[in-house]
């Protein structure tokens, strides 16, 4: 069973990879035998980050530099890895920036930026990789999304970045089908809060805002960067062989509790249930079960299952006033 996990002799390229959550997987990637390109804009430690991981791993791994939002560049950077490795079996496209802001006076500079990082330039990579893959007939893409992609998180204001992992996650799913049939795998991973340095970033002028994202996690806590590695490298290998166009959520429950809550509340709406039984159902927002003395709860999933598989949309079914 644990060969299923293995990736010696794959040859893997992540973006972004020399700090951060980039760096905890090329770890990852690394230490369950693959070799590995990392590609940065302009971290110069790279090329030493790439000897250490080489050196404590005992793969191959080299740093590619270029501009992620130049197409030219991060193809031909691909190029250069292909020509190096020999193959590209493996692409993780992790690079990424976030800017917060309310959207009414947000720079919007900063909201092409974003896109221009976040979405253009991880399609080029993709693009770049798939040509390689193609003619494999075998791959895996793993775009590192965020649970922002799935929620309206909170309470900082970043609807640009929201936005932009929004429409990576649709990425995936849209590219895992088109490529079902030609061996390549396209899988989404969504984290959570992790202790990043982007997270950081946002700490050192708000540090309130930790006990905010603690108590929105059922798990009460930050996700550690590491927690990400298994999740990685399940995807990259062929323990995985059957899984596309998914979107893994290493979160700590954060999306599942959105979504419960936001059920309740349409449940509540549609059926005029009495200000006794709505709290029942509404308060806590920080709890992690459901209310045990109300069956309407169960009702509320089994309603939103049924009416999704109906040929209208469930969704408006489940919440009109009139069906």
């Amino acid at each position: 069973m644990t060969s299923q996990f293995s990736l010696k002799g794959k040859k893997a390229v992540v973006t972004g990879g020399a700090r951060g959550l980039g760096l905890e997987m090329s770890k990852a990637l690394a230490e369950a035998g693959a070799d590995v390109a990392l590609m940065f804009v302009s971290n110069p430690k790279t090329h030493d980050t790439a000897a250490d991981l080489a050196k404590q791993y005992g793969v191959v791994c080299k740093a590619y530099r270029a501009e992620i939002t130049d197409s030219e560049a991060v193809k031909t950077a691909v190029d250069k890895i292909h020509a190096d490795f020999g193959r590209i079996d493996i692409f993780v496209a992790n690079a990424g920036i976030a800017v917060e802001g309310p959207a009414e006076t947000f720079d919007l500079n900063d909201w092409r930026r974003q896109f221009d990082v976040n979405v253009h330039g991880m399609f080029y990579g993709i693009q770049a990789v798939s040509k390689y893959m193609l003619e494999q007939g075998k791959g895996s893409i793993i775009i590192i999304s965020s649970m922002s992609g799935h929620i309206a998180n909170r309470p900082q204001p970043m609807c640009g970045y929201n936005a932009t992992k929004g429409a990576v996650t649709m990425m995936a799913k849209c590219l895992a089908y088109e490529w079902a049939t030609r061996g390549i795998r396209v899988n989404a991973i969504c984290p959570g809060y992790m202790k990043t340095e982007m997270l950081n970033d946002i700490l050192k002028t708000k540090s309130e805002m930790a006990d905010t994202w603690i108590g929105l996690t059922p798990m009460h806590r930050l996700g550690e960067p590491n927690e990400l590695n298994g999740t990685v490298v399940y995807l990259a290998s062929d323990a995985s062989s059957y899984v596309t166009g998914a979107q893994l959520m290493v979160d700590g429950v954060c999306v599942s509790r959105s979504m419960y809550k936001l059920y309740k509340t349409l449940f509540v709406r549609r059926h005029g249930i009495d200000d006794t039984e709505e709290r029942l159902l509404t308060d806590n927002v920080d709890d992690t079960s459901p209310p045990e003395s109300s069956h309407l709860v169960y009702w509320i999933f089994f309603s939103y299952g049924i009416t999704m598989l109906l040929p209208w949309n469930g969704m408006v079914f489940l919440t009109s006033p009139i069906h």
